[in-house]
């Protein structure tokens, strides 16, 4: 049997909206209180916009809010959302394109929520 491959689709309509809903996150999601674009590459990739602050809102595209524009392919972004601590490895290996790295120094705060 082979593995199914996650979609941009799912990770944004499941994972993202985990973290926002969280109650444990609200306070991490307070502080960082931005809007980040998300570019996923590849066959089956995106772009979405992703506001980091309670009750927060995802859009498809990128808005003018965006403040960082993180990119990278699908299987980088899900290792990413799967694990946040794991990003700045994926920065160094050059997996992970960052377009406003001064803001994405905000997401390390994400590394404490589990969901």
């Amino acid at each position: 049997m082979s593995e199914k491959k996650i979609t941009v689709t799912e990770l944004v309509a499941n994972q993202i909206p985990k973290l926002l809903d969280d109650p444990r996150g609200h306070d991490v999601l307070k502080k960082i209180n931005k809007t980040y674009c998300v570019e996923v590459t590849g066959e089956g990739g995106g772009v979405y916009s992703i506001e980091l602050k309670p009750n927060g809102k995802i859009y498809h595209g990128k808005t003018k809010d965006a403040c960082c524009t993180l990119s990278a392919d699908i299987e980088t972004m899900r290792s990413i959302f799967e694990n946040p601590g794991s990003a700045m490895d994926h920065f160094n290996a050059g997996r992970l394109k960052v377009d406003g790295k001064w803001h994405a120094l905000s997401l390390r705060a994400l590394k404490d929520i589990k969901i």
